[in-house]
């Protein structure tokens, strides 16, 4: 390194300062002098420079280059090595930026998201939002003895980088089918508990604020309303969370029947849903209208607080829940209104399946379609966390920006299946905050937050809207 950087350091370790006084380069302390090793003894650390404002030091630093790049808004790093040095290149912003770098031409571009390496024939890339380059200056007899397969530079790479500009087609975008169960999520409920009676109101309403400060043992009752336009074909079920440890649960006034029994270990299995405690129960009642679940038990639960836990110290300890529920099955769920209703299945669907039945859908889709290659890239343009490619039985996946495939080595006419995987945003959320984009992250008490509660849904959209195959303009 050319610069070590001490940030409100009041001890090092010995190893450390042991590296220190081997260290010849520029050695800057911010805030706080280091005076102990070890919190043992006292020291006189010796330094190149101090600032105790982290702007001063940016604005010192911001001359600093470790490589000769022409771009705005690029981060990098550079690991020296005896066989070649590795750059890492990052673009964190929210919109393309290009970079021209002499290291690049002769180099290698490290394909992390595949594994492969590229010559690099140019000294100038673009870096899609959150893209990354990785860079390597040594051999292709280094790379081969590693076992990395060196292959013709693409257009696009899967880390988010366009290395040249290609010749662009596009394959109509077949519908797509469910590949496994559609969900209706009910987030708001009737809940009575002694003197407590609250109608209507968002499961964040009752969690923290009113079910975990119930003493132990308190019976409660808990009801879910949701309107079926018309009777799916096939079962449907309610998702209940430790629904098998419920005293009884009714559909429609009728009991309802757990996949679980009390006490049953909890497997993510066919009785389960998405979490081990997420718990199936037949929904054999189910009729068109307005329908009303009913749950009875009695508060047993170790949460105090947000993320805050007791022991358990009960040899039996079977948990409640004040919780959301769900309604799943192969059905299309659609808003009529300021609320959302079961309707039959119209599967399959195209383009933006969550304004297509499928709101809060956490599945896959997939189609099928033929296409002859002819040494292309395939580029999707579709909402979705990560996608798969199956041609010739072999699996390629995507994921990110872009959503590129590197099908070059394929020739001819086949058969194509195209598989786009949802997270489970869209089933648990949170559904209901105001300003959600705007946070920086998401825990618990984001969940609790009434101040930020907003009654419409937030939902996001997932689907396929383009298939692009993409050539290089030229051969290089």
């Amino acid at each position: 390194y050319d610069v070590v950087i001490l940030c409100h350091n009041e001890s090092l370790r010995r190893s450390t300062l042991d590296l220190m006084d081997k260290f010849t380069g520029r050695t800057i302390v911010l805030g706080q002098i280091p005076r102990y090793c070890e919190y043992r003894e006292e020291i006189d650390f010796g330094y190149s420079e101090r600032y105790t404002d982290v702007n001063a030091l940016v604005h010192a630093l911001s001359g600093e280059r470790f490589a000769d790049i022409e771009a705005d808004g690029i981060i990098g790093c550079k690991r020296a090595g005896k066989d070649g040095d590795v750059y890492l290149f990052c673009n964190g912003g929210d919109a393309e930026r290009t970079m021209r770098a002499g290291l690049l031409k002769g180099a290698f571009a490290l394909d992390m998201s595949c594994g492969a390496a590229y010559p690099l024939d140019t000294d100038t890339v673009t870096l899609y939002p959150r893209g990354s380059l990785a860079v390597f200056t040594g051999s292709g007899k280094t790379l081969n003895e590693w076992g990395i397969a060196v292959k013709e530079l693409p257009v696009l790479s899967a880390d988010g980088v366009r290395f040249s500009e290609g010749i662009c087609g596009e394959i109509t975008a077949p519908a797509m089918a469910a590949e496994n169960e559609n969900a209706l999520v009910i987030d708001r409920a009737d809940f009575t508990s002694g003197d407590v009676v609250l109608k209507d109101v968002p499961l964040a309403a009752i969690w923290h604020y009113r079910f975990y400060k119930l003493p132990e043992g308190t019976p409660f009752t808990i009801s879910y309303k949701f309107f079926v336009e018309e009777i799916p074909d096939g079962a449907v079920e309610l998702v209940i969370e430790n629904a098998e440890n419920a005293d009884s649960i009714t559909l429609n006034g009728k009991p309802v029947q757990c996949m679980r029994k009390r006490g049953e270990e909890q497997r993510s299995d066919n009785k389960s849903y998405k979490d081990l405690s997420f718990t199936r129960c037949r929904a054999d009642s189910l009729r068109a209208g307005e329908n009303e679940v009913v749950i009875r038990a009695k508060k047993i639960n170790n949460i105090v607080e947000v993320c805050t836990h007791r022991h358990v110290t009960e040899k039996e300890h079977f948990p409640t829940e004040a919780e959301i529920m769900y309604v799943i099955g192969h059905f299309s769920v659609k808003r009529r209104g300021d609320r959302y209703v079961i309707t039959k299945d119209d599967s399959p669907v195209s383009g933006n399946v969550a304004e297509g039945g499928y709101p809060f859908y956490s599945g896959a889709l997939s189609c099928e379609f033929m296409h002859i290659f002819n040494g292309e890239q395939l580029l999707l343009e579709a909402d979705c966390v990560y996608a798969c490619l199956y041609v010739d039985g072999k699996k390629y996946v995507s994921g990110g920006d872009p959503l590129v495939f590197d099908t070059r080595e394929i020739q001819g006419e086949k058969r194509v299946k195209l598989t786009l995987y949802n997270s489970l945003y869209a089933l648990l959320g949170p559904h209901h905050v105001k300003g959600y984009d705007d946070l920086p992250w998401v825990d618990p008490g984001v969940f609790n937050d009434l101040s930020k509660y907003d009654n419409g849904y937030l939902v996001r959209p997932f689907g396929l809207k383009k298939i692009i195959p993409i050539n290089r303009s030229e051969k290089r």
